[in-house]
Parts: C-alpha cells; sequence; structure tokens
C-alpha cells in the first residue's frame, strides 16, 4: 500500500504559484507581461535604476521597472 500522508504534506510547486497569485488577485494585484527595448534597458541604466552590468539579467530589469514604476507613483522606494 501507498503511504499517502507523505505526499501531502508539502504543496507542489505548481499548487504554490496558483495559491499566491489567487491571493494577488485578491489584493487587486494585475500581472503584466511588459516587452522592454534594449534602449529603455539602457536608459534604466543611465539613469541609475539599473547596474549596467546587469543589463542582460531579466530579473534585475523587471526589478528596476518595478522599483521605477513605483517611484513614479509615489508608492516605494527609491533607487
Amino acid at each position: 500500500m501507498i503511504d499517502l500522508s507523505k505526499a501531502i504534506d508539502a504543496p507542489s510547486p505548481g499548487a504554490e504559484r496558483m495559491r499566491r497569485h489567487r491571493w494577488l488577485r485578491r489584493q487587486g494585484a494585475v500581472n503584466i507581461n511588459l516587452l522592454i527595448g534594449a534602449d529603455a534597458v539602457q536608459r534604466l541604466a543611465e539613469l541609475g535604476w539599473l547596474a549596467p552590468a546587469k543589463r542582460t539579467n531579466r530579473d534585475a530589469v523587471t526589478s528596476a521597472v518595478v522599483r521605477l514604476a513605483a517611484h513614479a507613483l509615489g508608492l516605494g522606494p527609491t533607487r
């Protein structure tokens, strides 16, 4: 017989993502996909929102755009 108690102790990564997605939607968050051109990435670096060495790092660019948007809206941290 298979012991299922261990299998249901920890939710799968997919279940965790869905749980977070639902929680964010309840909080009023909206998920968007955004294509950023090389010139915009360069400008983020020039303005100090992104370290020049991280211009090809997707997570770093995402973080820079989020921080810039939060700053522009008066909602979050500065550079």
